[in-house]
């Protein structure tokens, strides 16, 4: 009936086709099988009963706790592999009516379902919606199947045992398909996992270890090879998308790293062409430092002194635009006074001043000792304190300089 082509087998068998990654003699094996049973048969008769409470019910429950070294792609091969074997072993009793033997061995497959998803679960804590989903579809349908065949021990009818028999063969077919997805699924899922491990790994041991899995993986039949291919051709894809969207930024990076280096030329000289124009307007005022923070009148004070150093001059050509203290915030008593700027009214009367005053030894006016600078930009005076250490050793050494 549902066992035409061999159709059921391949369902059955096509998650777990040779599955045999953990390299160990048929004793070990025989061994680790036996173990699992036996486990799996405790598990079903415990299950109803607690074990222990909160955090620690749920490692109490796991199978494989002895063994902290085994790792769930491990673990999810080993269950994967005897679960296929019981569906096979019950389509072989199925086919000979043995109800009772069908029976208890999809009483003991059930069990060992749950047990591998309740352990998968144990090791990820991680797994996704839709593997939630297809873990639910399995358990329902095993918990199907066990009602069914349960049916089928209750009962000598032929006519009953056939609908029955019909209904196991749909329910074991939805078994091996929903098993398949799922575990496609968690290898896809563990794949991926290695796949990442390799990427990230920053010793030579787990890189090691990362890549002899894979490897163990691809020569476990062309399902997990074609698994494996698949999660590598997506990470080489997105390998070659992150170069390429790197080699797109290096470019544009080197673009602006370029256009960067013109604008900064074009504000040097703009800040060049701000400062010379800064100094070209000062060029006809006049910093004068000395004057006491007594001295309130300061234009008067300054047109006495202009008057008696250009006696000559008429009183127009003496005309000051602007005669303030500088703009910075009072000094301190005891601190030098705040020096003084004048803007002349006349570019001839400035020349002529500070004439007058360079050719003074000892600037004075009413018994004040008075300095006279030039008004000049603060990013030029900047410059200067700069020079000032060169500019010292040179006077030293009587070297003239511009």
């Amino acid at each position: 009936m549902a066992f035409q082509d061999g159709s059921l087998f391949n369902a059955l068998l096509l998650p777990v086709q040779r599955m045999h990654l953990i390299q160990v003699d048929s004793v070990q094996r025989w061994m680790d099988d036996l173990k699992m049973m036996t486990e799996c048969e405790c598990m079903c008769i415990l299950q109803s009963k607690p074990i222990s409470i909160e955090e620690d019910s749920q490692s109490d429950l796991m199978l494989s706790s002895q063994d902290s070294t085994q790792n769930s792609l491990e673990m999810l091969l080993k269950r994967a592999w005897i679960i296929s074997t019981e569906l096979t072993k019950i389509v072989q009793k199925l086919e000979k009516n043995r109800w009772k033997r069908v029976h208890s061995m999809t009483l003991r497959t059930n069990c060992r379902v749950r047990s591998m998803i309740n352990e998968y679960n144990t090791f990820t804590r991680a797994s996704s919606e839709e593997m939630h989903q297809y873990e639910t579809f399995l358990i329902d349908k095993c918990s199907e199947l066990t009602e069914i065949t349960a049916r089928c021990t209750q009962t000598d009818d032929e006519n009953v045992l056939s609908s029955l028999k019909l209904g196991i063969n749909e329910t074991l077919t939805s078994v091996g398909q929903y098993f398949s997805q799922l575990l496609n699924i968690a290898l896809t899922q563990e794949i991926k996992n290695l796949i990442e491990q390799l990427d990230t790994c920053d010793n030579i041991y787990s890189m090691d270890t990362a890549i002899h899995s894979l490897f163990s993986l691809t020569q476990e039949g062309n399902r997990l090879c074609h698994l494996v291919a698949q999660e590598i051709s997506s990470l080489a894809e997105r390998t070659s998308s992150l170069e390429s969207k790197l080699n797109d930024t290096i470019t544009r990076q080197s673009l602006m790293n370029a256009e960067l280096k013109e604008l900064k030329s074009h504000l040097l000289d703009i800040k060049d062409k701000q400062e010379n124009t800064e100094n070209r307007d000062c060029r006809i005022n006049l910093r004068i430092r000395g004057i006491p923070e007594s001295i309130t009148d300061i234009e008067g004070f300054m047109g006495n002194w202009l008057a008696s150093a250009l006696p000559d001059s008429t009183r127009e050509s003496l005309t000051l635009e602007r005669c303030h203290r500088a703009l910075r915030s009072r000094p301190q008593p005891g601190d030098r006074p705040m020096a003084v700027v004048l803007r002349f009214h006349y570019f001839k009367t400035k020349e002529a001043f500070n004439t007058v005053m360079k050719g003074s030894r000892d600037l004075k006016f009413q018994n004040v000792p008075l300095q006279e600078y030039a008004d000049l930009a603060p990013s030029t005076l900047a410059k200067r304190r700069d020079l000032r250490e060169l500019t010292l050793k040179l006077r030293d050494h009587n070297i003239k300089y511009r």
